[in-house]
């Protein structure tokens, strides 16, 4: 699963900062990080991260969700026409 929480053109031209974090939900780990322009100090920047890893399982479980809704109304259509 991938989650993306991209900047918009505007703010890509402003040469902002850059975080990327490759995050896996269901293993609960990290596992790619890079940053540009990145000037925190220790103890925001760990905040960040934690405040990205928390919105990309909100993000996943929201996707999760709507899938599953998505696939029962499906079943319940195939159902009914059956």
């Amino acid at each position: 699963m991938v989650n993306l929480i991209d900047k918009n053109q505007e703010e890509d031209m402003k040469n902002t900062a850059d975080l990327v974090i490759g995050f896996l939900p269901k293993l609960d780990k990290v596992v790619f990080m890079e940053t540009k322009n990145f000037k925190l100090p220790r103890n925001e920047a760990i905040l960040l991260v934690k405040t990205c890893i928390e919105s990309t399982k909100d993000i996943c479980e929201l996707m999760n969700e709507t899938i599953e809704k998505s696939f029962r109304e499906k079943l319940e259509l195939q159902s009914f026409r059956n």
